[in-house]
């Protein structure tokens, strides 16, 4: 019975609507189940499988035969003196005797010692201003140092190097002259 009424049914709604309404109403349902989102059923996946590592024993060496060198004298280094200079002159009695003002911004400072000066010698003022010195002939025991001056009428610190040497043989407070 109810294949009989679906039957009659079809008959009557092709008789009261006409083909381009069921046309329409196929075409609204064939876009409204592609503006769906796709039913994707999931695909069961597998766990992973446990790896298995095995390891295995690394070969053992054995010792073998191998020829050696025959041991040969080897030469052993030797030491060859190097010359260290050592200052010429005892300093300790040394005093400077004047310090005076030259033209163009220079300065000239006079060291004393009671003996004849023997070597040769520079000066540094306040660790950044290098002093040329010289001994004179008819005053063997004055070294006689001039550079640029290093301030005026102040107290400034001097070190006075014998060349070769690295380290201060004599060091000074000395009074830089006021202008003239």
């Amino acid at each position: 019975m109810r294949r009989k009424s679906l039957v009659n049914l079809g008959k009557t709604l092709d008789k009261k609507l006409p083909a381009q309404t069921i046309l329409a109403i196929i075409y609204l349902a064939i876009l409204f189940n592609a503006c769906s989102p796709a039913r994707v059923t999931p695909v069961p996946t597998l766990p992973p499988a446990p790896t298995v590592i095995t390891t295995q024993p690394s070969p053992t060496l054995l010792p073998s035969l191998t020829p050696t060198m025959a041991k040969t004298a080897t030469p052993t280094p030797t030491i060859t003196p190097t010359f260290t200079p050592t200052p010429m002159m005892d300093f300790s009695k040394a005093k400077v005797i004047a310090a005076g003002s030259l033209p163009n911004w220079q300065c000239l400072i006079d060291i004393q010692l009671p003996e004849k000066i023997v070597g040769e010698y520079y000066a540094m003022v306040e660790k950044n201003k290098v002093y040329t010195c010289i001994v004179l002939p008819n005053q063997p025991n004055r070294l006689y140092c001039s550079g640029p001056l290093a301030g005026i009428d102040k107290i400034v610190n001097l070190q006075l190097f014998q060349k070769g040497l690295d380290y201060p043989v004599f060091e000074a407070a000395v009074r830089m002259p006021p202008l003239p």
